[in-house]
């Protein structure tokens, strides 16, 4: 696995030539075209297979893997560009095997939207463990669904991912509401064939830490009476404890804000440390950003790369912070921060050091680069063995 900058003028097929490996591929794991010139320092991922097949006309990816002794997830996961689709043609190069992965495993989490495309699901299950299907929200005391997750459900069953449902908390419940509260989305979850809730209260977080414990406690003795899952989101830079009372947390933040550090070595490593040392990280999803920042507000990471490769945008690196700024435009300079690849690398390097269970990430906009990084580095565990905890 190599982390590309290019040069002035370079194309895909000049890297490609220059790493010995398919064109089309980098392009493809890059969601990149492969024609035309790239914008001088845009990062490129580059996967160096240490084994490949062309495939023939009579070909399947099940014989192949059978044939080669794998699987068809792992082969899906190694070449993103078949997009979840196993169809093969005459002379298709796969890549059958990487260089062994060093970092152990990993359970993902990718969050699900009505806006999702089907084809886009369907191509991320292979990086995938569980999905988080967000398609209720609670408010104005009463849990409220967004939209039908029946069909999604039994897709998601039937490609052997599990499905959780995200409750979205506008507010939280009061004293009094949070036992029938506990018990509807209980229902909610196992009537609509679901493992679990994923319950997010990022933006209904107060002071009171100990009405938030109180809540997620007993909506987590609640669905474990009735063996369901509880996923917790939680933020950061701000007080986590709740989260110990779920399966599994999954931990958000800003990378472009904690603290304000100078240097990735005191910005993220030291909050994570902090996090990992004082809380059970080996319980913890660590959150891979999926969105890039321009004009004082946030712009999906995948589009905003997109428009940057399109206008050949300059890019300069901070190799401290490990962000990327990419800027275009003759009289009015725009500029769109991003993380860099490098970023991504180092922080799943991080999961692996102090414990984290896995990443979790938004389907429909995380970058492809990010997941063909953490599948060359870890086992993804595809079907995960997690049961509700027992006791505190």
């Amino acid at each position: 696995m190599q982390i590309y900058r290019t040069g002035s003028n370079e194309s895909i097929y000049d890297i490609a030539a220059q790493f010995g490996v398919s064109p089309i591929k980098v392009a493809e794991n890059n969601e990149l075209e492969i024609r035309g010139r790239l914008p001088k320092g845009r990062e490129v991922l580059v996967l160096t297979p240490s084994r490949t097949y062309n495939a023939k006309g009579t070909d399947t990816l099940g014989r192949i893997a059978e044939r080669f002794k794998t699987t068809k997830e792992s082969l899906m996961r190694l070449n993103p560009e078949l997009g979840g689709r196993e169809k093969l043609y005459s002379g298709q190069l796969l890549t059958i095997k990487e260089s062994t992965p060093s970092y152990g495993m990993i359970s993902t989490n990718g969050y699900l939207y009505a806006s999702t495309p089907r084809e886009r699901l369907i191509a991320i299950i292979p990086y995938l463990s569980y999905v988080t299907v967000c398609s209720a929200v609670y408010k104005e005391g009463h849990v409220h669904s967004l939209y039908p997750s029946e069909e999604t459900v039994e897709l998601i069953k039937s490609l052997g991912r599990v499905p959780m449902l995200r409750i979205y908390l506008t507010e939280l419940p009061t004293e009094s509401e949070v036992g029938g509260f506990a018990s509807s989305i209980g229902i909610l979850a196992a009537s609509g064939g679901f493992a679990g809730i994923t319950l997010s209260c990022l933006n209904t977080m107060t002071k009171d830490t100990e009405r938030l414990d109180s809540l997620v406690f007993t909506v987590r003795r609640m669905l474990m009476e009735n063996d369901l899952l509880l996923f917790v989101e939680g933020d950061l830079e701000e007080d986590t404890s709740y989260m110990e009372y779920a399966d599994a947390g999954i931990l958000t933040y800003d990378k472009l804000h904690v603290g304000n550090a100078p240097s990735f070595a005191d910005g993220e490593r030291a909050a994570l440390e902090k996090f990992a040392y004082a809380g059970e990280s080996s319980r913890t999803f660590l959150e891979i950003s999926s969105f890039a920042y321009s004009g004082g507000k946030y712009i999906e990471k995948r589009e905003g790369a997109r428009l940057c490769d399109k206008r050949r945008a300059e890019t300069v690196y901070d190799d401290e912070k490990m962000l990327k700024c990419a800027s275009f435009g003759k009289h009015k300079r725009r500029e769109i921060l991003f993380e860099s690849l490098e970023n991504t690398k180092a922080k799943l390097e991080l999961v692996s050091e102090l414990g984290f269970m896995g990443i979790s990430f938004d389907i429909g906009r995380v970058c492809i680069p990010d997941l063909m990084i953490a599948a060359s580095m870890f086992d993804v565990i595809s079907y995960p063995v997690m049961t509700p905890r027992v006791g505190g």
